[in-house]
């Protein structure tokens, strides 16, 4: 059985609404100012967005040898902190302003990096 049109489409609106609002709203939760101890967040993305990458390369090509994976592996491995660290760090009271502060930044800094070394002028 087959719904009409229009009760399959008052349905799929709300629905493709879903994730870019909680996408949003996540992002206007991080950026707003939070309580603790924020030293360090550049240096988290420094680890994430240089150190990262260097130690997937190593493994891919001096200890793994997976040479067909490489470029996979060192994009994945090179991505901004993604919200996930922040969720775990507010779940169990662990540091959240800090991580809230490296998940901020860290696309500005890896847009940055990858506009020096990836894209040589």
């Amino acid at each position: 059985m087959r719904l009409p049109d229009p009760v399959l489409r008052l349905l799929t609106l709300p629905a493709d609404a879903m994730i870019p609002a909680a996408l949003v709203s996540l992002g206007l939760f991080i950026a707003q100012v939070q309580p603790g101890n924020t030293r360090g967040g550049n240096t988290l993305v420094v680890i994430t967005s240089l150190i990262h990458p260097l130690l997937t390369w190593v493994f891919a090509f001096h200890i793994c040898e997976v040479p067909s994976l490489w470029k996979a592996a060192l994009r994945l491995s090179a991505l901004p902190t993604g919200t996930g660290p922040y969720m775990l760090a507010e779940l169990f009271g662990r540091e959240a302003a800090l991580m809230a502060r490296a998940t901020a930044r860290a696309p500005q800094r890896c847009r940055w990096l990858a506009s020096r070394f990836a894209y040589p002028s």
